[in-house]
């Protein structure tokens, strides 16, 4: 507990009567005073008695989450509510957030990481941290973690949900950037409006200008239609500009005056047509650095940036790869007659793998193995090979199993020997070894071309 306060007293509101006592006793360990109920009805004793703090199950009240933490911080101004989850994702943790919970934890995490979100909630007192305003409406997004660093962009998510300011998600590939710009969408007062994205790298150089700004009917060979652009086809919704760094200069001019008149014209057309869409984008790229060498308009580069979230790779996060890869045997593993499950020695294989393509790698090979097994529990000869073998290599190097702990340069040396041993193995075919990875190819190149610009020696083409 927080040093230099008096003992702060905490109501345990979980239906699971072995989950309060749990998480009550690790409460009790670090000096809260703790009682625990187990009915939703007991909440009315939160209300009328001394507590500092209120720990409620996500799934406790039979009214909703959202109601229930503002009825609580409605009635006692002071009163502190800290969210536990079994499953904790992106969609729950904002909701929480924007309610007006101070914290948002999952319950199966590390014990030290309970009493360390309460000590957050009583910083508040001191002005340490921001209030998340209220939101509107929610979707269910399904990005799984509860690491420090994607609980802090959870609590951004809520807090700019609402707003209409424009904002850069960065972040490698995979690891989870439409999900953050759907979650966004999905608690905003926008959500019932479109959400509109659109791959910036996937689109040829000349369809761009009537991808983003749409054409008229007869405007060029093939325009048979009238067509709206993506800008103008969201409406009162959200446009996902997704990997926005691989647009080309010239049309960064055009969707910046755009941005600026908040107004589109069709192509074969002078009409302006006024646009309301929310603006997200996200790359993999440092716009920064693009900026430098002039492939990026620095003008645009701030007029995106108005709000940064940046993802942090799955190898940085490591305490969320156990939720992740639970949440997806699970979801995999469904219609079988025994769901699946992951024996230790395989789990152990799966946290030291270092996962370049982040969640979409880690979901792809989860599927696969799961389709493959057809037992219920899953051993290390199920995994792909690559999978044991990179881990074989991080024994090697004598990486812990947290890449928290582990320096920075022995993980970028697990990643290039990882993949200079999958290019062997496929007598250097990428589009092989791409495979082999759980990513796409393009990926591959962007991993490859990541390795050539730093100090390290890059792997084997």
């Amino acid at each position: 507990m927080i040093a230099g306060t008096s003992v702060r007293t905490v109501l345990v509101a979980v239906k699971d009567r072995s989950v309060a006592a749990s998480v009550s006793e690790v409460l009790g360990r670090y000096g809260y005073a703790v009682k625990a109920v187990h009915d939703s009805a007991a909440l009315s004793d939160a209300r009328r008695s001394h507590f500092d703090c209120v720990a409620i199950d996500s799934n406790f009240c039979d009214a909703g989450l959202a109601g229930t933490v503002r009825e609580l911080i409605s009635d006692r101004a002071d009163m502190k509510v800290v969210v536990l989850a079994r499953t904790p994702c992106v969609s729950g943790a904002a909701e929480a957030f924007a309610a007006g919970a101070g914290d948002y934890v999952a319950w199966t995490a590390p014990p030290e990481t309970i009493p360390a979100a309460f000590d957050r909630v009583f910083r508040h007192d001191a002005g340490d941290d921001t209030p998340v305003p209220p939101r509107n409406g929610n979707r269910e997004i399904g990005l799984i973690g509860m690491s420090p660093r994607m609980v802090e962009v959870y609590k951004v998510v809520a807090r700019v949900a609402n707003l209409a300011s424009t904002v850069l998600i960065t972040g490698e590939t995979g690891s989870g950037k439409e999900q953050i710009a759907r979650a966004i969408h999905g608690n905003s007062q926008r959500a019932a409006e479109p959400f509109i994205a659109i791959d910036c790298a996937s689109v040829p150089e000349g369809l761009f200008e009537s991808e983003f700004f749409g054409h008229e009917k007869g405007s060029f060979t093939g325009a048979h239609a009238v067509r709206k652009g993506v800008l103008e086809a969201a409406g009162q919704g959200t446009c996902f500009l997704d990997e926005i760094g691989e647009l080309p200069l010239h049309l960064q001019a055009k969707l910046l005056r755009a941005l600026q008149e908040k107004t589109v014209r069709r192509v074969g057309s002078s009409q302006a047509i006024p646009i309301a869409a929310r603006i997200i984008c996200a790359t993999n790229r440092d716009l920064a650095d693009f900026v430098h060498r002039g492939t990026f308009r620095e003008d645009l580069y701030y007029r995106l940036n108005v709000v940064p979230i940046h993802l942090p790779p799955l190898r940085d996060r490591p305490d969320d790869i156990r939720a992740l890869i639970e949440h997806f045997v699970e979801r995999f593993s469904a219609g079988r007659d025994l769901p699946c499950r992951v024996a230790p020695d395989a789990l152990h294989i799966l946290l030291r793998y270092p996962w370049p393509g982040n969640v979409r790698q880690l979901e792809n090979v989860m599927e696969r193995t799961v389709a493959l097994t057809p037992y219920p529990v899953i051993l290390p000869e199920d995994l792909p090979a690559e999978i044991a073998e990179a881990s074989r290599i991080a024994e090697q190097i004598g990486l812990s199993q947290s890449a928290e702990k582990a320096p920075p340069v022995a993980l970028r040396e697990l990643n290039r020997r990882h993949i200079e041993a999958v290019l062997e193995k496929t007598g250097g075919n990428k589009l092989r070894a791409a495979q082999m990875l759980g990513i796409d190819r393009r990926t591959l190149y962007r991993i490859l071309e990541r390795s050539k610009t730093s100090n390290e020696s890059p792997p084997h083409p």
